[in-house]
């Protein structure tokens, strides 16, 4: 296939039905309806194929783009896209970044005054379009996410919260945010009906604010590890935030790094090259973890793309897992 060849056919591909799409500000409007169908297809494989490990993590992410897009967004603490669609992603943190559930973020739709509300809206809204709820998972988010009556909600349904948190977060102990501590001091209080623990703690003596951190699943207690040939003494709630926290970033990275971005004025050719990112990285886990081979990503990525062109004929293919995999996704 020519260069030529290929952007034709690129210039013609849709999605979904553009003829049957609602208008906006009617009723049953879809704002990702030109996504929608991949969208939800690679959503539903990514929890079929896999179950995440007890620990899934919450955090926001980027699609840049500076393309006329009404949902554009711009985050000036994201390094490698600062503007574009917004997106909220589920990740696993045990399995090197598998992204289980991704929500596209419309504006409107969790769109509220207060930032509690919406910070409450998001966790609700994707543990319950993933359905990981009343199963037993410990969600790990930021101090954006974690609040008193997110805790409460996600442990009416089994599910622990574990998070960082802001000193003015509506219904946080306001003694735990007025505590004057020495370096290497940790004060903890319990929270009842959720029972929730605080922890405020002072890691360094150049840290003017402590760390205040809540938990629906851990014991107050200390604890002390090998980091780097280091002792460090730590609540235990700390230790587990520090490691389990990283997944969405992890994944961002990974797709970051082999990202099949290309120029074109159509945000939703965007959203859909991401979607194959993600696609991509899961079956490249899927694969890691099923035959325990350690294949080089690029490697993976040049392999599932020659079998795809080539179709059914796959004989000298190395190695033969990863098109079926992907394939899984896409159909």
């Amino acid at each position: 296939m020519g260069v030529d060849e290929f952007n034709r056919i690129s210039r013609m591909i849709h999605l979904n039905n553009v003829e049957a799409e609602i208008p906006r500000g009617r009723e049953g409007h879809d704002p990702w309806s030109k996504v929608r169908p991949i969208l939800d297809k690679i959503n539903q494989k990514s929890k079929h194929h896999y179950t995440p490990s007890q620990n899934v993590s919450i955090d926001e992410s980027m699609i840049g783009m500076k393309n006329r897009c009404v949902f554009l967004q711009y985050m000036p603490n994201k390094r490698h896209a600062r503007f574009g669609v917004k997106k909220f992603q589920l990740c696993d943190t045990d399995s090197n970044g598998y992204l289980s559930h991704v929500h596209l973020y419309a504006g409107k739709d969790l769109d509220v005054l207060r930032e509690e509300v919406q910070a409450h809206a998001v966790v609700r809204t994707l543990m319950q379009e993933s359905q990981f709820l009343n199963k037993g998972y410990r969600l790990f988010t930021d101090n954006f996410y974690t609040k008193p009556k997110t805790a409460e909600f996600l442990f009416a349904n089994k599910t622990a919260l574990v998070g960082t948190v802001r000193v003015n977060s509506v219904g946080m102990l306001k003694n735990v945010a007025k505590q004057k501590l020495q370096v290497g001091e940790a004060k903890f209080w319990r929270k009842y009906p959720s029972d929730m623990l605080a922890v405020t703690f002072r890691e360094k003596k150049s840290q003017t604010k402590p760390v205040l951190a809540h938990s629906t699943c851990h014991d107050a207690g200390m604890e002390t590890k090998t980091i780097k040939g280091k002792q460090k003494t730590k609540p235990v709630l700390i230790f587990y935030y520090n490691k389990y926290m990283g997944g969405v970033d992890l994944s961002d990275k990974k797709i970051y790094h082999y990202a099949a971005e290309r120029s074109t004025r159509r945000y939703w050719k965007k959203i859909f090259h991401n979607l194959i990112d993600i696609a991509i990285l899961n079956s490249w886990i899927l694969f890691s973890l099923s035959t325990g081979k350690k294949l080089d990503r690029e490697r993976f990525i040049i392999e599932v793309v020659e079998n795809l062109c080539e179709g059914d004929d796959i004989a000298n293919a190395l190695p033969p897992a990863p098109q079926p995999v992907l394939w899984n996704f896409i159909q």
